[in-house]
Formats: C-alpha cells, structure tokens, sequence
C-alpha cells in the first residue's frame, strides 16, 4: 500500500524527521477529526439553544431583519390603503354627481385584491411581496379606468349646454287645470282593470279624447308601437332625450312623428286615445331614467303658466319664437292640488 510521507519536528535532536503513515490512516484520522468537530458543534447547538434557551446569532441577526422589513411593508401598506381610499373617494363622487348629472353608466367596477385577515395566512415573506405587488397592479388598473370615466366626463361636459333642452322639464299637455286631471300618480296602486295591487310605472291624465300631446324635451323618436289589441299601453312612443332619459306617451289615439325622428320640446308628437288596456281616455306617461322607472310629476310644473307653454307651442309649429300666439289659451287662476 502506498505510504504518505510526513514530517515532524523532534525537539531533541532539533531537525525533521520523516514519518511515513499509510492512506488508510491519514482517511481515518480526518475521519475522526471531522467526527469530533460534529460532536462539538452539535454540543454547543443543543447546549446554546436547549439549556440557555438563547438563539444563534445569525437567527437574531435574520430576526432583526424579518422585523425591519415587516415593518417596511406595513408602512407600505398603509400608503395603499390611503391612495386606494382616495382613489374609492374620486369613483363614487364620479358615479353619484358627475355621470348622475350628465345620465351616464357608472364607472368600471374596480379591480379588487382579497388580503388575507392576518399574518399567519401568509406563507413566509414571499407572500407579502406577492400581495404588494398584486396590491400595486390593481391600484395601476384602477387610476387607469378613473382617468378614462374622467375623460369621458370632459368630453360629456362639452355638450353640457344641450342638457337643459334634452331633460324632461315640461308637462306633456297644455297644463290647462280644467282640461284633465291626475287618475293615478306613480307607485303602488290598485290595478283598475285587473283589481290587484301593482307598480305604477307613470301617471295618468284623464283628458278628452284627441287632446294633444307634447314633447317634453328635445330628443329622438326611438320606438313608435302601433297595438290593436285591447293589452298594455296599446299606442305608444318613445322617446330618447340622451343623458340617460327617455319618455313614454302610451293609449294614444294616433302618433303624429315616425321612428327615428328628431323632436324638440314643446313639438306635437300625438294624440290622446283610449288605446290598449284603458278603462277611458287618458295618457300614460313615463320618465325612465338610466332603465328605471322614476316619477314623472318631479320632472315638471303642472302650475306652469298656460299662456307661456302655449307660446312655446305655436312658436315651435311656425319656427319663429318672435311671433305671438294666434290662439292664446288662458290659464285658469283657480288651482288646487
């Protein structure tokens, strides 16, 4: 077997001497060497950790930077929440004032990031970069969706003007107190025809047969409906005035305006009927605002001065708003509600 030389130093005769050992034991002793560290460091381990009950240095050293960086996260954090709480502020004053005023669908539903209720659900520091980072996404999409709702707001704010001329702000009739009276205001009623209680989606005005019918704003004929049958509004028309709005005119007689039409306020669009599913001449009308049925005597004045909305109608048919009324009607003072 090969022999490994080695030299050791021998005090007495002051020189180096060679010792020779074989591979074997220069393999053992390593061996035992490594053995003994391993016992001594498993020693100070159990001895350090288990009898002082202390932690190593390196764990304090890691603790002390988990803590630093935990607290780095929560301050982070806490910036989120507040830009997320403005951001939160800025979507509902845009749905609930900006689009409401201008008749728009509300903003985007915001991006929404499920944290979990305390540390223990996180699995290691891992997961709190991965929350922050979701976290970080979510309010990035969410700006971005806001600065577009606010881009359109400008360009909706730009027709601002045609707002006052497009909402419904007039009666559908001539508000001549003696020509009819309210038989049913909007909400829950008794069902005249059918005898159980129901929604009422408009109001009815009882007025003689052939009375005619208004627009009360500016807009486009969107539907006209044409019914036989004794069900429903019978003769009907709709009309789109933008911003969100639409009215309904329904048991006409007879339409005067074709599907697609544009109308202006004050401009006869009909005659009053007993059509469709009607106990007697009337005229259901409706304000649908942003799909839903609304009540329609909070978008007019039915104490308006007759003679004015008179002018407006004749200046509306002849197209000149100079030129006074040929056939003035006279409002009666006596009002009572």
């Amino acid at each position: 077997m090969k022999k490994v030389v080695r030299y050791r130093y021998n005090e007495e005769t002051l020189s180096y001497e060679q010792v020779f050992k074989t591979r074997r034991q220069v393999i053992l002793e390593a061996a035992i060497a490594v053995l003994c560290a391993s016992i001594i460091v498993t020693g100070y381990y159990f001895f350090y950790t288990r009898v002082l009950d202390l932690e190593l240095p390196k764990t304090v050293l890691l603790r002390k930077k988990n803590v630093r960086y935990k607290a780095e996260y929560e301050e982070l954090n806490r910036r989120l929440d507040a830009y997320e709480e403005a951001l939160d502020y800025l979507r509902q004053r845009d749905n609930d004032t900006y689009r409401l005023l201008f008749g728009m669908e509300d903003s985007p539903a915001k991006v929404k990031v499920n944290k979990p209720d305390s540390v223990k659900d996180m699995a290691g520091n891992n997961m709190y970069l991965q929350m922050t980072k979701m976290r970080l996404d979510a309010l990035i999409v969410n700006s971005c969706n806001q600065h577009r709702s606010f881009d359109e707001i400008f360009r909706a704010s730009a027709h601002s003007g045609d707002l006052a001329a497009h909402v419904p702000a007039i009666p559908p009739m001539i508000p001549d107190q003696q020509a009819y009276r309210i038989t049913s205001r909007f909400g829950r009623r008794t069902d005249p025809v059918y005898g159980y209680r129901a929604n009422h989606t408009g109001v009815d005005f009882a007025m003689k047969l052939g009375t005619p019918i208004y627009s009360v704003g500016d807009g486009v004929v969107c539907e006209v409906v044409l019914e036989t049958k004794r069900k429903g509004y019978g003769n009907y028309i709709i009309i789109d005035h933008g911003f969100g709005y639409k009215t309904r005119y329904g048991h006409l007689k007879t339409a005067l305006v074709t599907q697609g039409q544009k109308v202006t306020r004050g401009e006869q669009i009909a005659l009053s009927g007993n059509s469709g599913k009607s106990t007697g001449p009337h005229l259901h009308f409706e304000v649908i605002y942003r799909n839903n049925f609304v009540n329609p005597l909070n978008y007019m004045d039915l104490y308006m001065d007759a003679d004015a909305y008179g002018r407006m109608v004749i200046n509306k048919q002849t197209g000149n708003a100079n030129l006074p009324p040929a056939n003035p009607i006279h409002s009666r003072r006596h009002r009572t509600r």
